[in-house]
Formats: C-alpha cells, sequence, structure tokens
C-alpha cells in the first residue's frame, strides 16, 4: 500500500498538481449540493404537481404511519429523478471542464488517477452516485479518508478510479 501512494504522489507532483485536501473537498461538496438542489426543484414542483401532492395531507398520512400508493408513486419518481439530475449534472461539468462548478471556485479539478484525463459516464456514476452513497453509510469515514490519507483520496475516488487535485496554481 505505501508503495502505490508514493507513486501517485511522484505522478501527480510530475503534473504539477498537488492533491486536494478534506475541507476545500468539503466546501466543494457544500457548493455543489447547493446548485444540484436548486436544479432538482423544478422537477420536483413539477411533480407534486402532477401527482396531486398535498403537503398537510401527506404530513398527516405520516404522522399515522401510513403511506399512499400515490405518495410512494411520487417518492419513487423524485428520487429516481434526483439521481438523474445529479449525475448528469457532475457527467456535464466533469466532461466539459473536469471540475464542478462548486470545484471551479475553489480551484480544484476531479481527473481520472495518476493522469489528467476526464472521467467518463461509468466512472462518473461509480464515484458520485455509488461511492458517495457508500461514503456516508458508515458514519462519513468514506469521506474523512481524504484528511488522514497522504493521496487525499476519499473512498469514493476508489470507486470512480479519480483524484481531486488543486490546480489554483495555474
Amino acid at each position: 500500500m505505501e508503495q502505490v501512494e508514493s507513486v501517485s504522489s511522484e505522478v501527480v507532483s510530475e503534473l504539477k498538481y498537488k492533491p486536494a485536501g478534506f475541507w476545500i473537498r468539503f466546501c466543494a461538496y457544500v457548493l455543489d449540493l447547493i446548485i444540484v438542489a436548486v436544479l432538482n426543484q423544478p422537477m420536483n414542483i413539477a411533480l407534486k404537481s402532477m401527482y396531486k401532492i398535498n403537503e398537510q395531507e401527506l404530513a398527516g398520512q405520516l404522522a399515522r404511519g401510513e403511506m399512499s400508493p400515490i405518495f410512494l408513486n411520487y417518492l419513487a419518481f423524485s428520487v429516481i429523478s434526483s439521481f438523474a439530475m445529479t449525475f448528469f449534472y457532475y457527467w456535464f461539468f466533469y466532461r466539459w471542464k473536469s471540475a464542478t462548478p462548486g470545484k471551479m471556485a475553489l480551484g480544484l479539478k476531479v481527473f481520472k488517477y495518476q493522469t489528467t484525463e476526464s472521467l467518463g459516464p461509468g466512472a462518473v456514476f461509480l464515484r458520485e452516485i455509488i461511492g458517495k452513497v457508500v461514503s456516508g453509510l458508515i458514519f462519513m469515514i468514506g469521506y474523512m479518508m481524504a484528511g488522514f490519507r497522504s493521496d487525499k483520496r476519499a473512498l469514493h475516488d476508489f470507486f470512480g478510479s479519480s483524484q481531486v487535485v488543486r490546480v489554483d496554481s495555474d
């Protein structure tokens, strides 16, 4: 394991990029979460309208431990559309600039591990959807890995064979 970490540091330094640490990545992630939440709102509003979801009635059902089939259908479409929006958001920006707006604002980029290549759709799906869900499952340990590893990679970086680097010195 030690040999792999030293190789990654050498490759990244040859590329003149330094791995991005935990806190700057966290700040970029929060910015991206806000943007994705705003982008998801129109779809969520449309789905509520389409399924005629009444928030007060829904709260009453939940308080009684009931869930109507209409609400379950709405919930399924809402989750699916949210994951789809999240995937397309990350895939578009990683393909276009190798960084999301949150990462661009803080001088970060995401590349395939040990290269300066953009992530493909499969790597984006594994990193942003599967990897981040798994990273957050047990007390966010998968995210915190970036703060303790010399190559600053979190668990979802391993899922997507990626690395977040600082490019603000270019």
